[in-house]
């Protein structure tokens, strides 16, 4: 074989090798990419879903939804939940209240693979024994969330102006 023809061919192996290696780059990437949109998507999900349980309540329906809320939290949070469970109950099941929420928006603050700060946006309609006329009412909240097995919970809920 020429020595043309062994340049040649080590010419293009390296041109193949570099080509593989830049390809697997880009693969790992994309993965890790889809793997924070994947982690994003599903932190901003929990914290929607547990303020609009915590927003959306009625007499009727607000010791499963402190039940579901108590189950989706962790920590000192879930512990101040579990002391106010029965008084809330209580306020809403004597006063009537009807609340209805709306999340109008929602954005990541922080977010790392054990924790995240999300910041929501939710409007709610409420009546109670007093008003029966409904009143708009629009919340902030941060949601403080932990990842524990692979699964997010709420380990603070502040609401802000």
């Amino acid at each position: 074989m020429s020595t043309k023809r062994r340049v040649t061919l080590a010419l293009l192996a390296m041109a193949t090798a570099a080509v593989v290696v830049a390809g697997g780059f880009g693969v790992r990437a994309d993965l890790q990419h889809r793997s924070r949109d994947d982690l994003r998507a599903a932190a901003v999900k929990v914290a929607e879903s547990q303020a609009l349980a915590l927003m959306t309540i009625t007499a009727d329906n607000v010791d499963e939804r402190m039940q579901r809320l108590t189950k989706s939290t962790t920590g000192d949070f879930q512990r101040q939940l579990e002391g106010i469970k029965r008084t809330f109950v209580d306020v809403v099941h004597k006063g009537k209240v009807v609340s209805t929420g709306e999340v109008r928006g929602s954005a990541i603050r922080e977010i790392d693979e054990s924790s995240a700060l999300v910041l929501l946006a939710l409007d709610t309609q409420v009546t109670n024994a007093e008003t029966k006329k409904p009143k708009d009412v629009p919340y902030r909240i941060i949601v403080q969330l932990t990842r524990k097995e692979e699964r997010w919970l709420v380990s603070g809920m502040q609401f802000v102006q």
